[in-house]
């Protein structure tokens, strides 16, 4: 279908990160606070893109090769970068003195938590990572499978702290401590947000995730008066 569709231009410009595209981008590389080092291809110079993610590295690719066709230079793109901005509750990293939180509470699936999972593994400023994960919805009769399958990602790291709240994350939690993960399901949101008021979880990278309904931004800003 794509193919019928793109006879009926007489141009037609690719872009990507693999294969030979019009417009290559290329990922060098990581900050020590995960942010993606980013160029294209033939090109040595490299953004720190200030946003954070595979997803939004190809986002901004798709933006380069738009304004590239534009006429902008390099230099122009690479000072319109230091403008962007984070979407709140997608991938939003907010740095303070003794932690880094991820506020990606937005909304969950299987494929964005291994995404935001793999973000907090790249961060190098502190070793110390605490994954806390709420239900995932709208995944009807695979529900159980699925929050089973989801420990799949997570390996033993004696650093890695998972902490769940949801009927379904009790599943993931008994899956990760058969790999001898540190974990804790909660069964109340009072708990929860106990245990991130008052125990010890400074010099921490720590991730906050789980589907809309779950209200899991509640979290991330008990976790911001905490630590502001």
């Amino acid at each position: 279908v794509i193919k019928k569709k793109i006879k009926k231009y007489s141009s037609v410009i690719t872009f990507g990160f693999n294969g030979n595209p019009y417009i290559k981008g290329k990922i060098v590389g990581f900050t020590d606070d995960g942010r993606t080092k980013f160029t294209l291809k033939g090109i040595s110079d490299v953004i720190n893109l200030p946003l954070y993610g595979e997803s939004n590295a190809k986002n901004f690719l798709a933006a380069t090769t738009i304004a590239k066709l534009l006429g902008l230079s390099w230099n122009e793109i690479k000072s319109g970068s230091k403008k962007l901005i984070p979407v709140h509750g997608r991938l939003d990293v907010k740095k303070y003195k003794e932690a880094i939180i991820i506020d990606d509470t937005y909304n969950s699936s299987p494929t964005s938590v291994a995404a935001a999972y793999d973000l907090v593994k790249k961060i190098r400023v502190f070793k110390k990572k605490i994954i806390v994960l709420g239900d995932i919805f709208e995944l009807g009769n695979q529900s159980e499978k699925i929050h089973k399958d989801l420990a799949k990602i997570f390996n033993y790291d004696k650093n890695l702290f998972v902490l769940t709240i949801g009927k379904m994350m009790s599943i993931l939690t008994k899956e990760v401590r058969k790999k001898n993960i540190k974990s804790i399901h909660f069964h109340l949101r009072e708990a929860l947000s106990l245990y991130l008021k008052y125990e010890e979880i400074e010099n921490s990278v720590i991730l906050v995730k789980g589907s809309r309904g779950m209200k899991m931004e509640e979290f991330v800003n008990i976790l911001e008066k905490r630590f502001e």
